[in-house]
């Protein structure tokens, strides 16, 4: 077998129990979604406040990523870079990231405005917030599922020891997009549905939520929003996860099967 063979067999193995983890492997990033759902619920009194609230949600929310992506490999038994960084520099790392997005973000945004004036721009802003919060709107479950799926890319590049970048990722789809095309698809029609489902359950809680007064609506508002944002955000990793280990276990497959002819 081939260095290339072999780099790519080393590579599959990383990703091969990914498969097996459940739930419970989201523990880590909770403190992560619990402080973007207080964060979301209160920042809505005035203008200022919901700027700033949606671009700290989103940088906690990518937190929560990071910390998902660093279990993964780990419980793949592939080393990673990921486990070695401070707290300090797992911040920068997601700041670093988060502002590349914001800013295909803005790029888009601006895009989206000339191209039809009766865009909202404002909504391609949330794209890692629309993952587990929802937002409702035809195109940006669409778009969120892209940023998803770009975010994903860009934790595993830089848990494999690579540096992020939108070349890296790029470069990543171009050679995987048979399984990761497919993903981002699936994502975006999950977010959709789950978008419609958290309506209808939203507005049939109404009532329990009003009978309440005091602390006992905040903490039921707050842990409601918590549990969906949890089940949103494990099985659009899940999903992403799927494709990029099927990406790797077919094509190491493949190379193997060459070597052998």
């Amino acid at each position: 077998m081939n260095d290339a063979a072999l780099n790519l067999s080393v590579s599959a193995k990383r990703f091969r129990s990914l498969l097996s983890f459940g739930p419970y492997l989201v523990v880590e990033a909770t403190p992560w979604l619990l402080i973007a759902t207080i964060v979301r619920l209160r920042s809505h009194a005035t203008l200022g406040t919901l700027i700033v609230g949606t671009q700290l949600v989103q940088l906690l929310v990518f937190m929560a990523f990071l910390l998902m992506s660093q279990r993964m490999i780990n419980l793949s038994g592939g080393g990673t870079s990921l486990a070695k960084l401070p707290f300090r520099d797992q911040v920068a790392l997601g700041r670093a990231i988060l502002w590349r997005l914001l800013g295909l973000s803005v790029i888009v945004s601006v895009a989206a405005k000339y191209a039809s004036a009766s865009a909202i721009p404002f909504v391609y802003w949330l794209g890692i917030d629309g993952v587990v919060f929802p937002w409702y709107g035809l195109s940006l479950p669409v778009w969120s599922a892209l940023m998803a799926a770009l975010a994903f890319l860009m934790v595993v590049e830089k848990g494999l020891d690579r540096k992020p970048s939108f070349r890296g990722v790029l470069s990543q789809i171009k050679r995987r997009w048979i399984y990761l095309l497919p993903a981002m698809v699936c994502v975006g029609l999950f977010l959709t549905g789950a978008n419609a489902v958290q309506k209808v359950v939203t507005v049939a809680l109404e009532p329990v939520y009003a009978a309440y007064a005091g602390p006992f609506q905040r903490y039921f508002y707050t842990g409601y929003f918590l549990g969906w944002s949890y089940a949103r955000l494990w099985i659009v990793v899940v999903i992403l996860t799927f494709a990029l280990r099927e990406s790797y276990r077919r094509q190491t497959a493949g190379l193997v099967t060459s070597e052998t002819n």
